[in-house]
């Protein structure tokens, strides 16, 4: 086991974390690697620090223009003459036994392409937040969360093979790698915490919005790629199902937010989307039926319900097969999409987003979550209250992570919403939603909250 390491640091502006990074590499217990540092047109202190290293003949040293992250890589992937790649960000490091580790995984079978590690969040002064434990493959085929795109083992070959990172997107490089080599190999997770993950307010990732939507971008391009035909352009059924003012307590459909009805935001977010979509109302109330018809018209249809099925302790699953039937009238969608209208700033690409996800990993259900490792949920049983999801444990990182359901938004495979199997019968996937969108409105005095704050920030 003594085959040629390729590790390459790309560099913009962070000369306060560099050397750091460069001494975890050249601490490594593993020693046959080369270090490729690209410094990708840093205007601090960075140059300076690097000279330091030029004379060490592991290390080559690359000077150019800034071009991002993903054109640098590629270009230390060209450059590179190990037979295994793996990128260490400047702001980052790694434990000292993580070339050893990974190349002793990755060795482990012809089939591997990449192996990716556990790690440490840090914050600016080094100090550790959590463990951030990932998924493995092994236990979850369908692995919904890929690796981070740093400190990951990978095969050169086979990075040449999918043609590298793709130059299109400037963020979410782990992603769109991941997708194009599960498509033609297997890949393993090293269950030990092998690198520090740094949290500072200059992170890529720290824009969640773009990030997330660069995301949803590399889901649409895997899902025209990869899928079938058959299941490139789905039928879907998007409902809001409102019980109305006669029988929900709180219900807010029609109260105003910035001079516009509640239940506005999210139907004109609807009609942005492209694709074989259909956008039902399904209510009893007349007047919130009305009130939409005059807004918008035939955009949308309009399910009137009948009483029985908006009473306050029943289920909406019977007001929606209805709804289906009568708009489709007698066919079926491929796929339903539930929305909850009290989510008025729930953006619609995360809805194309839930749809690819589901199509791709062949779930039946996708919901929204927000994961949280910092607090304690607990629930009732036999012996009293007992920890839910991070174990209790007071150690923030050692916590866990647990998820929230947030965004109001469900997308189901209409099959699999007519058998009446228990939700824990389902295979079920999640999406990120981000803070904006998973805001949810309960009563008419939060929106009066929301709009005082709104007018002070």
């Amino acid at each position: 086991m003594n085959e040629l390491i390729s590790v390459y640091i790309c560099n913009y502006n962070y000369d306060q974390f560099l050397d750091e990074s460069i001494q975890s590499v050249l601490n490594q217990s593993y020693k046959n690697y080369e270090l490729i540092i690209i410094d990708d047109g840093s205007t601090d202190n960075s140059k300076k620090i690097i000279n330091n290293y030029q004379t060490n003949k592991k290390i080559r040293v690359f000077y150019k223009e800034n071009e991002g992250l993903i054109r640098s890589s590629n270009f230390a992937i060209r450059a590179s003459k190990g037979k295994y790649i793996i990128r260490l960000d400047a702001d980052d490091y790694l434990d000292k036994n993580a070339l050893l580790v990974l190349l002793s995984e990755i060795k482990k079978s012809k089939e591997l392409a990449l192996v990716y590690p556990d790690y440490y969040m840090i914050d600016s002064s080094g100090n550790i937040l959590s463990m951030v434990q990932n998924i493995d493959i092994k236990q979850q085929p369908n692995l919904k969360s890929p690796p981070h795109g740093a400190c990951s083992l990978i095969k050169k070959d086979c990075l040449e093979e999918v043609g590298l990172y793709d130059q299109t997107f400037d963020r979410q490089d782990g992603v769109d790698l991941y997708y194009k080599l599960i498509s033609k190999y297997q890949i393993a997770n090293v269950s030990l915490p092998l690198f520090y993950y740094r949290q500072h307010n200059d992170n890529l990732t720290k824009n969640k919005k773009k990030l997330l939507k660069t995301r949803n971008q590399i889901l649409k391009n895997v899902a025209s790629k990869y899928l079938p035909k058959s299941k490139k352009n789905p039928e879907c059924c998007i409902i809001f199902p409102i019980r109305g003012y006669d029988f929900e307590p709180n219900c807010l459909a029609l109260s105003k937010l910035n001079k516009k009805e509640l239940i506005y935001y999210g139907l004109e977010n609807c009609l942005k989307l492209k694709g074989d979509f259909k956008i039902i109302l399904s209510t009893s109330d007349r007047d919130i039926l009305n009130k939409s018809k005059f807004f918008f018209k035939n955009k949308i249809f309009y399910h009137i319900r009948e009483d029985k099925m908006s009473f306050e302790n029943t289920h909406y699953d019977d007001a929606i097969k209805d709804a289906i039937q009568r708009v489709y009238k007698g066919k079926k969608p491929d796929i339903l999409v539930i929305l909850d209208y009290k989510n008025p700033f729930r953006d619609e690409f995360l809805i194309e987003k839930a749809i690819n996800t589901l199509l791709i990993h062949n779930y039946d259900l996708v919901c929204g979550v927000k994961k949280d490792i910092e607090n304690n949920y607990l629930i009732y049983g036999s012996k009293g209250l007992r920890f839910l999801g991070n174990s209790g444990n007071n150690i923030k990182f050692e916590k866990k992570a647990i998820y929230i359901e947030v965004g109001g938004i469900n997308v189901i495979r209409y099959k699999s919403f007519l058998k009446s199997e228990p939700i824990n019968k389902k295979r079920i996937g999640h999406i990120i939603i981000d803070e904006k969108s998973s805001i949810r409105f309960k009563s008419d005095e939060e929106i009066k909250l929301f709009k005082m704050k709104s007018v002070i920030e």
